[in-house]
């Protein structure tokens, strides 16, 4: 990290949609410039979960 994170609040939100679900992830940090690297982070996470899911019979 570039800099320390003084704050990080995020949520994740697993809704149902269809025969799936849609994930919303949230999230508050400060200082606000290190949002774009948590969030590739959580993204490339979230891709991770939902990858698995798929592969498994």
């Amino acid at each position: 990290m570039p800099l320390p994170i003084a704050f990080h609040l995020g949520t994740i939100d697993v809704l149902p949609a269809g025969d799936g679900s849609h994930v919303i992830y949230s999230q508050e940090i400060l200082p606000e410039g290190l949002a774009p690297i948590v969030e590739k982070a959580v993204s490339e996470g979230i891709a991770g979960i939902a990858r698995y899911f798929t592969e498994r019979p």
